[in-house]
This record gives C-alpha cells, structure tokens and sequence, in this order.
C-alpha cells in the first residue's frame, strides 16, 4: 500500500511539472516556467491523451536558439482530457512536431479558477495557451501576456478546439 500511495503522488508530480520533453531537440534555449499550482485537478483518461496544468510540453519538436517563458500562476484549476489523443491544457505552451528556430516565445500566463476540457478523439481545449502543432516557426517572436480569470474552456466532440486568450498555429 505504501508503495501504491507513492507512486499516485509522483504521478501527481509529473503531471504538474514544469516541462515535459519527449523526442526533441533543445539547444542554446532557456525554457522557464517558474509554475505555482494551487489546488489542481489534472487528469489525462485516454490512450495517447494529455492534460497539463501550468506546464511547458514539447514533443517532437526541434528548438534552437530559443527562449520559451510561461511564467504560470494556476489557482483552483481543473485541467482534464478524456478520450484518444486529446489534450488540455491551462496556462500552458505546448509544441508538438514543429521546429522552432531563433524564436521567442513568451506567454506570462494567470489563470485563475479555470475549468479546463478536452473531451472527444483529438479535441483540444487551451487557456491561456500559446499551441503550435505541426508547423514551423522561424525568426519570430510570439507573445501573449495572458491573464484569464474564471474561465470555462471546453472542447466537446471528435476533432473540436476550445481556446481562450491562446495563440494558435496548425
């Protein structure tokens, strides 16, 4: 039993960390968070499906010469994604097959009482996010600022987007 409670709370850890990397390449970049998560309910149900709270994900991406800052402050958030392949996620930035190259991305989200959904096959459900998926940036620098306040994000059904205060490149 001791070993089932220790391994629910580095789960509980992992899904409220800082950064997450799978399959990328991260050079010369300065990739801070600086997250204070308050109060979180994060789940990911779902094969190939994803939530975060306050988190920087890249995954399959190439990152050179660039400086990603979330700077996230999450409050009373609740951050889930059901169904496969989905994705929620609050205050975030997240990368996934894109390369980025010499650019900088900021987003110095706030969010406060959030209610963050994903649900459905390939939904994604974002606030205060900056979301780039299978595209390329280059020389450029994309900024948000973000500060959202009882916000209801939801995407519901197969394929469907929810995004509040978020910039968006496919």
């Amino acid at each position: 039993m001791k070993n089932v409670k220790q391994l629910i709370i580095v789960a509980v850890l992992a899904s409220v960390s800082a950064s997450a990397f799978a399959d990328s390449k991260v050079k010369k970049s300065a990739i801070i968070n600086n997250s204070n998560n308050n109060l979180t309910n994060t789940m990911s149900i779902g094969k190939g499906s994803t939530a975060k709270t306050g988190s920087i994900g890249i995954k399959d991406s190439k990152v050179k010469k660039s400086a990603i800052i979330n700077n996230s402050n999450n409050n009373l958030t609740n951050t889930m994604s059901i169904g496969k392949n989905s994705t929620a996620s609050t205050g975030s930035i997240g990368l996934k097959g894109s390369k980025v190259k010499k650019s900088a991305i900021i987003n110095n989200s706030n969010n406060n009482l959030t209610n963050t959904m994903a649900i459905g096959k390939n939904s994604t459900a974002s606030t205060g996010s900056i979301d780039i998926r299978n595209s390329k940036v280059k020389k450029s620098a994309i900024i948000n600022n973000s500060n959202n306040n009882l916000s209801n994000t939801m995407a519901i059904g197969k394929g469907s987007t929810a995004s509040t205060g978020s910039i968006n490149i496919e």
